[in-house]
């Protein structure tokens, strides 16, 4: 993006997903497919497109009090009595 615009200046970092499953399901404890992908959507993907933004902002000349751009970051999570709180644990546990 930066090659096309010139420059990139902010970053809203909230793309996420929550699927629904417990980590019990039915007595047994539920396959980790679903929660691997979400690891790799919500930690893996926004540490990503972080680390790309950080970078082209870092190319920046400083603003006036030597800010080169901004970052939002935002776990993303949808309430649902299914997940008995593990997206909130997991949010939580893996903070950047």
């Amino acid at each position: 993006m930066a090659e096309h615009f010139g420059r990139i200046d902010v970053c809203v970092d909230v793309a996420g997903i929550s699927p629904p499953r417990g980590a019990v399901a039915q007595g047994r404890a539920a396959p980790l497919d679903l929660f691997r992908k979400t690891v790799d959507i919500d930690v893996v993907g926004a540490f990503d497109v972080l680390r790309h933004a950080v970078a082209a902002m870092s190319r920046n000349d400083p603003g006036p009090d030597g800010e080169r751009g901004l970052v939002a970051l935002a776990a993303s999570f949808m309430e649902n009595e299914l997940l008995n709180g593990e997206v909130v644990r997991l949010e939580r546990a893996t903070r950047l």
